[in-house]
């Protein structure tokens, strides 16, 4: 048992715990390497959001990609990050941009402007899925005027999904609307 306690965490400080998961990242056994990255979400420094950044910028390992966004969660949005997270809705793997924008919905507040300029943009098809699917959680009426009007000059796949995620706003601003009309009337009683 004492020879076991010697490999306790706890005789570590975080500066050598994050050194370690540094260093792993690098190390050529992916899972170890996906290991260290997704631990990153636990520290805190300009060496962290360095390091992350770098990996899901420049990695061509998609698994080191996903972990990195996934260990960006816990941090404030900034404009570069959110502008990183936006570019991996272009990715060419699908997890990485399903994950991009399951992060981004958490930045909806950021984002949102950004994301409707992509709608009239000339970019792939398979980018603007992702973005119309995100918009359908995170949009707002301004997301729905957009969608109504750009409808016509999408392709008939793009068509569809706008028609779902336009319905789906239309709900979800009718939900609030009618929460909004419930609060007044307890204010009123």
């Amino acid at each position: 048992m004492k020879e076991l306690e010697k490999y306790s965490l706890k005789n570590y400080s975080d500066d050598e715990l994050l050194s370690f998961l540094l260093k792993e990242i690098k190390n050529s056994n992916e899972d170890l390497s996906v290991f260290a990255i997704r631990e990153l979400k636990h520290y805190s420094s300009a060496k962290v959001c360095e390091t992350l950044t770098y990996i899901m910028e420049n990695d061509s390992n998609q698994r080191k990609k996903i972990a990195a966004i996934n260990s960006l969660k816990k941090r404030k949005p900034n404009s570069y990050t959110q502008g990183l997270l936006v570019n991996q809705l272009f990715n060419e793997n699908g997890e990485v941009r399903a994950t991009a924008a399951e992060v981004l919905h958490e930045y909806k507040d950021f984002v949102l402007d950004e994301l409707h300029s992509y709608l009239t943009a000339d970019i792939l098809d398979i980018s603007k899925t992702t973005i119309i699917k995100l918009l359908g959680y995170i949009g707002n009426t301004e997301t729905l005027e957009i969608l109504m009007k750009n409808r016509s000059q999408m392709s008939n796949e793009l068509q569809e999904l706008a028609d779902i995620t336009i319905s789906n706003l239309k709900k979800k601003n009718v939900k609030l609307m009618l929460e909004e009309l419930e609060k007044e009337k307890e204010k009123c009683d």
